[in-house]
């Protein structure tokens, strides 16, 4: 599946006329010969992103979930700590081989952080067994079929600096010896596994290849009409807005000003400098990541 704009489909007429980027519609294409095989309209009840509802409907609590799209450390793990161990949301983590519908050490065993982990939770049609409140995934359009028109999810997502999740994602693979010791910052974005652009790239559904000013704006329609979002480096206002949208009681008074006060004694600054050759050399390739939290 890819997400594009009618005049990248070749589609007839009538699509160009009625597309309009902010309007996306889903395609279905052969990775083979590249032929259009199906288009789903933005409209349709068929389309991924109508499993989640607008931000401006009111809330069904009976019949919506609450769909976390969490980009790498973007302050993902804080905030599932916070909305787990703050306000009782449960939710899924495998703990054990093999995956099952057991809770282990406070959470169901099943990985929403792969995408067999997310047909599995399909399969095992986990959002109709009522069995967790908080579905936290990094793949979106993997995430997001796990629902449907019928029971929805509402969705949020903190967004952190391109620059910042770059740095933290640069130390990580030092750490771990998946670039060599000696890399600079400033080379990280030419290595072979650096994913640029992770929000538009994952909005849109354009995991590879060249994006264009047509995806962010894409982009852009999604999170305007889909997501409520938070900014990283404005954690404890974000997280008062998430108890607002979702009306979220904490299980101790004070548990995210407490919990937040102590993360942020242990986290360290960030070291590359804005202007710096680091910061614009990855600033220039994640410029339509680096757009869209402006326009945010």
């Amino acid at each position: 599946f890819r997400l594009i704009d009618g005049r990248e489909t070749g589609s007839s007429e009538e699509h160009r006329a009625r597309a309009h980027p902010s309007q996306p519609f889903f395609v279905t294409i052969n990775d083979d010969t590249g032929e259009v095989l199906e288009v789903i309209e933005s409209d349709s009840a068929q389309h991924p992103l109508s499993n989640l509802a607008d931000i401006r409907t009111p809330r069904d609590a009976r019949n919506e979930e609450f769909f976390y799209f969490v980009a790498p450390y973007a302050q993902g793990s804080l905030v599932r700590n916070l909305l787990s161990h703050c306000f009782g949301l449960r939710r899924a983590e495998k703990r054990q081989d093999p995956e099952s519908l057991d809770v282990i050490e406070g959470a169901l065993n099943l990985n929403l952080y792969s995408r067999q982990g997310l047909i599995n939770a399909k399969e095992l049609d986990l959002v109709g067994r009522s069995l967790v409140d908080l579905y936290d995934t990094s793949y979106f359009y993997e995430g997001i079929q796990l629902f449907s028109p019928e029971h929805r999810a509402r969705g949020f997502f903190m967004m952190e600096h391109p620059i910042h999740s770059a740095e933290k994602l640069f130390l990580a693979a030092k750490a771990r010896g998946a670039i060599k010791a000696n890399m600079k910052f400033v080379s990280y974005p030419n290595s072979t596994n650096y994913v640029d652009n992770f929000y538009v790239r994952s909005l849109t559904n354009a995991l590879r290849g060249e994006l264009t000013h047509e995806h962010l704006l894409v982009a852009k329609g999604i999170i305007a009409r889909k997501f409520m979002i938070g900014i990283a480096d404005y954690l404890a206002e974000s997280m008062k807005r998430l108890r607002v949208y979702y009306n979220l009681k904490e299980t101790s008074e004070n548990c995210v000003t407490l919990n937040l006060n102590e993360a942020q004694e242990r986290e360290e600054p960030y070291k590359t400098k804005r202007g710096s050759d680091g910061w614009n050399a990855v600033a220039l390739v994640n410029r339509f990541d680096v757009s869209l939290l402006n326009y945010v």
